[in-house]
C-alpha cells in the first residue's frame, strides 16, 4: 500500500500517508502544505521590543503573555501564582521577584502604587471628616489608625458586590457619597462588633480611659 497523496509512491505508515505527509498533517492540518522559511527571527517579532527571540517567533516575556491570555500584546497586570521568569517591562531581562517584575523595576512599581494609595485616603479622610483629620468618635488624629466606616454596616458586602478592592479610589471616583464616616482601627472594630440600634451603629460600650 502507498500513500494516498497524489504523485506520492513512499509506503504509507498512518492514517493513509507516508511518514513525511503525516508529518505535514500533523504539524500544518494539510499534508500538501510545505514551509520553505524555518529560520527563526533573532528578535522579538512584537514591534518595539528587541529582546531575544524565543518561540513562536516572541521573546520569553510576550510568548508567556500570549500563552496565558492569547494575545502577546495584552497589557498585563501580574496578579497570578505562575508568573513568568523574566520581568514584565518593556527591555528588562532580568529575573521575577514578584507580580512578574524584577527585584528593581517591582520596588518602583510598589512604591509608585503606596504614594497614590496615600494620597487617595489624605483626600477622602479630608472629605470625610470635614477637614479635621480626626475620628468621629474619640477625636484621635493619627493619620495612621484612621480609616473609613460604612456608617450602616455592610461594609464586606458592600465591596463583594461593587467589586471594589480600594475603597478611597472608589469614593473619590463615585464623587464622595453619602453614608461613610471616618474612625479610628479601635472606634471601627467596635461598630463592627456592637448591636444596631434603629439601623445604626451604638457606641455604648467605647469607653474612654
Amino acid at each position: 500500500m502507498i500513500c494516498i497523496v497524489d504523485n506520492c509512491e513512499r509506503n504509507k505508515r498512518s492514517n493513509g500517508y507516508c511518514t513525511l505527509h503525516y508529518y505535514r498533517f500533523r504539524v500544518n492540518g494539510d499534508p500538501n502544505i510545505v514551509k520553505t522559511n524555518r529560520t527563526p527571527p533573532k528578535t522579538c517579532t512584537v514591534d518595539g521590543c528587541k529582546n531575544k527571540y524565543v518561540a513562536s517567533g516572541l521573546c520569553r516575556r510576550h510568548y508567556w503573555v500570549k500563552y496565558t491570555y492569547g494575545n502577546p500584546t495584552h497589557k498585563v497586570r501580574i496578579r497570578l501564582k505562575n508568573q513568568p521568569k523574566i520581568c514584565i517591562n518593556e527591555g528588562c531581562n532580568l529575573k521575577t521577584v514578584s507580580k512578574g517584575y524584577c527585584d528593581n523595576h517591582y520596588r518602583i512599581e510598589t512604591g509608585i502604587n503606596i504614594k497614590r494609595s496615600r494620597q487617595r485616603k489624605i483626600k477622602v479622610i479630608d472629605h470625610y471628616s470635614n477637614n479635621k483629620f480626626e475620628c468621629d468618635w474619640c477625636n484621635v488624629k493619627d493619620m495612621r489608625v484612621l480609616s473609613i466606616d460604612h456608617i450602616n454596616g455592610g461594609g464586606n458586602k458592600h465591596r463583594k458586590e461593587s467589586h471594589i478592592s480600594d475603597l478611597y479610589w472608589w469614593l473619590i471616583k463615585n464623587n464622595y457619597p453619602k453614608g461613610f464616616r471616618v474612625l479610628c482601627m479601635n472606634c471601627n472594630w467596635v461598630a463592627r462588633t456592637d448591636k444596631k440600634n434603629n439601623g445604626e451603629w451604638v457606641k455604648n460600650q467605647l469607653i474612654h480611659i
